[in-house]
């Protein structure tokens, strides 16, 4: 087909969502491969490329289109996050009470005033989410309440910490997420 159209060729059976074949017209194979997903393989058989914008589905915030199955609150009491992985679920929760009703922009949830002078931002990435305080005043930096911020994990995980610091939530041989040592927060990733 490739020599026929005088065009490069994808070969559809080997897509992925990392990497793509194609059948070159002089003959010769080319195979493309990225370190993070640029498609998503839906469960009804097509392709999208990724997108991380959130939108509301069943009651919680999701990527129109991303490799991980991440979920953000929309408010309440309810887990912050939710991940599943291999029919697993990992949730982190937000342990300082009912969240407010998001802020949402692009591939962000804005959770406003989470303590005084402090947003809690969750954001889809390539492989999960990433988390963080937006501290907005000196007197917000001063609160001695920063320094006790916990968050809950719950789902099928259990944290494991590695001698360098790293965390990891694993169920089973199912590794759900982790934070590397020196991080300030947890960026989760799927395995």
């Amino acid at each position: 087909m490739a020599r026929e159209a005088d065009a490069r060729v994808e070969v559809l059976s080997e897509r992925s969502e990392f990497s793509q074949v194609f059948a070159e017209p002089d003959g010769r194979i080319t195979y493309e491969s990225t370190v993070v997903p640029k498609r998503v393989h839906r469960s009804d058989g097509t392709w999208a490329d990724v997108d991380y914008t959130l939108q509301r589905s069943d009651g919680q915030l999701r990527p129109v289109a991303s490799y991980a199955d991440v979920r953000f609150s929309t408010g309440g009491n309810g887990p912050l996050v939710t991940m599943t992985e291999s029919g697993k679920d990992f949730t982190l929760g937000w342990s300082g009470g009912a969240l407010p009703a998001p802020q949402v922009s692009g591939d962000t949830a804005t959770y406003v005033d989470v303590l005084p002078g402090v947003d809690l931002l969750v954001r889809a990435t390539d492989m999960g989410f990433s988390h963080i305080l937006r501290v907005k005043t000196a007197s917000a930096a001063a609160d001695s309440a920063l320094a006790r911020i916990t968050f809950d994990v719950g789902g099928d995980a259990r944290l494991w910490r590695s001698p360098t610091g790293s965390l990891q939530a694993i169920a089973g041989n199912v590794l759900l997420a982790s934070a590397p040592g020196t991080c300030q927060g947890i960026e989760a990733s799927g395995s």
